[in-house]
């Protein structure tokens, strides 16, 4: 499922392209995600410090062990995987820049 824009949900098995030319973006992870359901971000030339990606876990959800994610290199790409054990977004792969 792919999706743009600003304050998404990043649903069961997102692929999240934002436009951060403008402005940094914001999303958050589903209430209720599945053991193994996956999100993927991939940043475009404009991300940086100011026009940063930030992805909020939900509920008692947590992100690499954080209640935040956040990318602020261009052309930057993550890919996280749920898992419902320990109610984790795991890093599965990605590209710092």
């Amino acid at each position: 499922f792919k999706t743009s824009g600003d304050n998404v949900t990043l649903n069961r098995n997102t692929f999240w392209t934002p436009d951060t030319s403008a402005a940094a973006r914001n999303a958050s992870t589903t209430e209720a995600p599945a053991d193994g359901d996956i999100f993927q971000i991939k940043c475009d030339n404009f991300t940086g410090d100011l026009n940063k990606i930030t992805v909020t876990a939900s509920g008692n959800q947590t992100i690499d062990g954080d209640a935040t994610f956040e990318i602020t290199s261009a052309k930057a790409w993550s890919k996280h995987r749920y898992n419902g054990t320990t109610n984790n977004w795991e890093l599965l792969g990605g590209y710092a820049g």
